[in-house]
């Protein structure tokens, strides 16, 4: 007596992406191609046998493959080994590190678009950006508490961009030792400073994608440890509708 114990059929996914996390997610859709060929491989080659047949069952139903005979315990380690495959294993884990990678890279962008604003000059203009400083201190220094933080925002805005990378080093600083929040300062650059703003708009959205590839390589790594749990290849509960595609979120 057979029985169906085969997946639902993996659909191949579409032509592999050129965004990192859309090539993370194209490789992780890989990786449960292989479980579910896997276990459509075993399901495929496995038969019910008949109660009593055979040596004597540990469980309620024991499974053949031609001549060989499984109890449910010994298929449950077949499933096991699909369970323990390096390449598996390694996909699952390649995907996660990429996703870190990937965050790190738009992490480290964004740090690039700040430090070109304001770049190594040579002396001369090291100490223009000194004397500028000084100048603006000495401005600061004579606002109230209640009307410094609105003039260090009107300084980020009438700015050149020379200024501006001056500022970005030294306002927050400054802000700090009035006892005020240097938080501010980011949001006035980045208002300034397309470029920043968008490696900081890239950079946070990273990071949500980062947490989504992590998402889904735990709902894969859950879906083959209960079919493992269930003992038989029909157990698998694909986990792709629960997949989430990272470069659809914003």
């Amino acid at each position: 007596m057979t029985t169906n114990l085969t997946v639902g059929t993996y659909q191949p996914a579409p032509p592999a992406p050129t965004t990192p996390f859309g090539q993370i997610h194209h490789q992780l859709l890989g990786v449960v191609a292989d479980i579910e060929n896997k276990l459509n491989a075993l399901g495929q080659q496995i038969q019910v046998a008949p109660p009593g047949a055979g040596p004597a069952n540990t469980g309620p139903t024991e499974y053949r493959s031609g001549s060989a005979r499984y109890t449910v315990e010994g298929l449950r380690e077949l499933i096991q080994q699909i369970d323990d495959d390096p390449a598996i294993a390694l996909g699952l884990a390649t995907a996660e590190t990429s996703a870190r990678t990937a965050e790190q890279q738009a992490a480290d962008t964004e740090t690039i678009a700040r430090a070109d604003l304001s770049p190594d000059g040579d002396t001369a203009a090291e100490l223009r950006a000194t004397r500028y400083w000084a100048r603006t201190q000495r401005v600061l220094d004579t606002k109230s508490d209640n009307d410094l933080t609105r003039a260090a925002q009107a300084l980020v805005e009438q700015a050149t961009p020379t200024e501006l990378g001056t500022l970005l080093q030294e306002l927050g600083t400054y802000l700090t030792s009035r006892g005020k929040t240097d938080l501010q300062v980011d949001l006035w650059i980045r208002e300034r400073a397309p470029e920043v703003a968008a490696a900081h708009t890239a950079a946070i959205t990273a990071t949500k994608r980062r947490t989504v590839v992590e998402h889904n390589v735990a709902a894969v790594r859950r879906a083959l440890a209960a079919t493992v749990t269930g003992g038989h290849p029909g157990s698998w509960r694909t986990p792709l509708p629960f997949l989430v595609d990272p470069d659809t979120i914003a």
